[in-house]
C-alpha cells in the first residue's frame, strides 16, 4: 500500500523541476541583462567624465592654453579614444572678483588680475542593447568639468 502512494505522488509532480527551472532561468537572465546595461552606461558616463577632465586640464595648463578651444576639444576627444559620435565643447569664463558676475575674456579688471575658468562639456551617445520595461533609456550621457586657470 505504501509503495502505491509514493508512485501516485511522483506522477502528480512530473514537470515541476522543469517549470521551476524555466521561471528561475528567466529571472536570472533578466537580472543579468539589467546589470550588463547598467555597467555599460556607467562605463560610458565614466569615459565622458574622464574626457571632460582631460580637456579642462589642457586648458588650465597655462594662460596660453585657456583660449585654445580646438586644443581643449582635441584633448577631450583623444581621451575618449576618438569614439564615434562623441562631441566636446570648450569655453572660458572670466571674473574680476571671486563670486562676482562674469565678464568678457580677456578681462581688464580695476582691482587686480582676472580669475579665468575653462569649461569643457563632453557628450557621449549611448544606445541600449535591450529595451527593458520600466527602465528609461538614456540617448546621450553628458559630463562637464570646470577648472580655474592659474
Amino acid at each position: 500500500m505504501r509503495m502505491k502512494i509514493k508512485s501516485n505522488r511522483r506522477k502528480n509532480q512530473r514537470g515541476n523541476a522543469l517549470m521551476e527551472f524555466a521561471i528561475c532561468s528567466f529571472l536570472i537572465m533578466m537580472l543579468t541583462a539589467g546589470v550588463t546595461e547598467f555597467s555599460r552606461s556607467f562605463s560610458a558616463a565614466d569615459m565622458a567624465a574622464s574626457a571632460a577632465e582631460a580637456g579642462a586640464q589642457y586648458g588650465a595648463l597655462s594662460p596660453a592654453h585657456w583660449s585654445d578651444y580646438a586644443g581643449m576639444q582635441a584633448a577631450a576627444l583623444n581621451d575618449a579614444n576618438n569614439m564615434t559620435g562623441v562631441t566636446a565643447t570648450a569655453s572660458n569664463t572670466c571674473y574680476c572678483q571671486l563670486g562676482g558676475i562674469p565678464v568678457t575674456c580677456p578681462a581688464s579688471c580695476s582691482s587686480g588680475s582676472p580669475i579665468t575658468y575653462v569649461t569643457v562639456q563632453v557628450t557621449v551617445p549611448f544606445t541600449s542593447i535591450l529595451s527593458l520595461p520600466y527602465i528609461p533609456t538614456t540617448p546621450t550621457l553628458t559630463s562637464t568639468n570646470s577648472v580655474r586657470v592659474q
